[in-house]
């Protein structure tokens, strides 16, 4: 019976260490794991690299309806929030298929383009996937260093 509770434990370590830290900001939906390109689950800041494309895989489960789905990033460095541009700002042309149900399990991808402009700083990354009456779906903040 213990080994089986060891590996129970050492799979659930396992599944929590590949997935960014990240702080729940106001979600509507239950978050359940952020993957960020160039985070590691040991990682409480995480690296962002300036002239790069940064992706991040969020999996929620709904717990509302929405015919939309709107995606908005912004950096939040200082008191100040700077919007971060977004390749896709559907959500639903970003592995979410639309409409959005109760209940339902879905996996967000999406990517943002650092700018050389962007300030070598730390800073707090707001994630918003925003419905169609422009709640917070889900809300995420990742703690991050700009390089």
């Amino acid at each position: 019976m213990f080994p089986s509770i060891t590996l129970t434990v050492l799979l659930v370590v396992a599944v929590q260490v590949s997935a960014t830290k990240f702080q729940d900001c106001g979600s509507k939906s239950q978050v359940i794991s952020v993957d960020f390109e160039g985070c590691t689950g040991s990682d409480i800041i995480c690296t962002l690299d300036r002239e790069t494309t940064q992706n991040i895989t969020i999996k929620f489960t709904s717990e509302d309806e929405s015919k939309s789905v709107g995606v908005v990033v912004y950096g939040q460095i200082l008191d100040f929030f700077l919007p971060f541009e977004v390749k896709q700002p559907d959500g639903c042309k970003s592995g979410i298929s639309c409409p959005v149900s109760d209940g339902a399990n879905y996996s967000y991808h999406g990517s943002v383009d650092m700018k050389e402009l962007s300030p070598q700083a730390d800073a707090i990354v707001e994630w918003y996937l925003k419905d169609d009456t422009y709640d917070n779906t889900v809300c995420v903040q990742i703690l991050c260093k700009i390089e």
